[in-house]
């Protein structure tokens, strides 16, 4: 029989080195790899943590355009609301200016008729009053005045021109000055002015208020002054007569000056 060979002992040991080595090694290579994954791991749900950030950021955005949006989208309406209540208002004035210029044109069609009317009565009232005796007594008794100074008394005017100006209508600019205009008889005259306490002229200027103008200078006639681009259809002028009230009469400056007749 054969002898049982002898192990050796020096291969074994280099073997369970070896083998030690190796399972050190696949150690290192296990943790080497979790510990990557871990890291790998963390790294990701940074990324994740910081793209729900961002979408969280974008959809506050959103919502904040949509806001935006919703109110811009109501001021549109409203914006469209007030431009057809505007056009609305645009067609009604444009109505109401239309019937106002027809107005205005009948107005002027019947005061030239009554102004004509006037004349002719002024005319046969001043037959009335052809004997200054006599006008002289009535006028001492105030239940006349006020026909009397409808008939004998007229508004008067003058003017000069006072610069060329390129921002008037007419170009022009003028100095205008309103007055009275009394009976030639002088004493008949003075009687009036004596009982007239003062005179206010309304100017009623077409497209700018100038305040009424007042007078109690009965010495140069009851004079106002203006200035003005040119002259003016509708002059009222209010007579206040002691025991006869406020009498009105009524001046065209624009027949009495037509050659400066505001366009």
């Amino acid at each position: 029989m054969t002898a049982p060979a002898t192990p050796d002992l020096d291969a074994l040991r280099r073997a369970s080195r070896y083998a030690g080595v190796l399972t050190l090694a696949g150690v290192g290579i296990v943790l080497a790899s979790i510990g990557y994954g871990i890291w790998h791991l963390s790294e990701t749900e940074k990324q994740l943590e910081s793209k729900k950030l961002e979408i969280t950021h974008q959809q506050k955005e959103l919502s904040q355009l949509e806001e935006e949006v919703g109110a811009l989208r109501k001021a549109k309406d409203a914006l469209q609301t007030k431009i057809t209540q505007l056009q609305k208002q645009e067609a009604e004035l444009k109505e109401h200016v239309k019937q106002a210029k027809a107005d205005t044109q009948e107005f002027e069609t019947q005061l030239v008729a009554l102004r004509k009317e006037t004349a002719f009565i002024r005319s046969e009232l001043k037959k009335k009053f052809s004997d200054p005796k006599t006008n002289l007594e009535l006028w001492a008794k105030p239940e006349y005045r006020a026909v009397m100074v409808s008939t004998l008394i007229a508004p008067a005017g003058r003017y000069h021109l006072l610069k060329k100006d390129a921002a008037s209508p007419t170009g022009k600019w003028y100095a205008f000055t309103l007055l009275l205009s009394f009976p030639n008889d002088s004493k008949l005259a003075d009687a009036m002015r004596a009982k007239i306490k003062s005179v206010t002229y309304d100017l009623n200027h077409p497209y700018r208020k100038i305040e009424p103008l007042v007078s109690k200078d009965a010495a140069r006639n009851f004079p106002v002054r203006f200035e003005g681009a040119g002259t003016l259809r509708n002059v009222i002028v209010k007579i206040d007569v002691e025991g006869a009230g406020v009498v009105s009469l009524d001046y065209d400056m624009t027949k009495a000056f037509p050659e400066v007749a505001a366009k």
